[in-house]
């Protein structure tokens, strides 16, 4: 994924998504270069966003019924999302 691509999704800047990128690369939380996103630390990337990212998942888990049984998104499908 391109931060353009990423900033079309989001209807932001691209050089929005390469700032926060920057920042959390900076803290550990991920680590990306040219198109590739790795999530080094999921906890420590939940803790940094906003409450709106539980309704997205709940979301998620309502429409396409994916990991209903424990309640949240199955950790392969999660992986997918990011």
């Amino acid at each position: 994924m391109t931060h353009e691509f990423i900033g079309q999704m989001l209807a932001v800047r691209r050089e929005s998504i390469t700032l926060v990128a920057r920042r959390l690369q900076a803290v550990g939380v991920i680590r990306y270069t040219q198109g590739h996103i790795a999530i080094v630390d999921r906890q420590g990337l939940e803790a940094r966003v906003c409450e709106c990212y539980e309704v997205v998942q709940n979301e998620f888990i309502r429409l396409l019924g994916w990991g209903r049984e424990t309640g949240r998104v199955l950790e392969r499908s999660r992986a997918r999302l990011i």
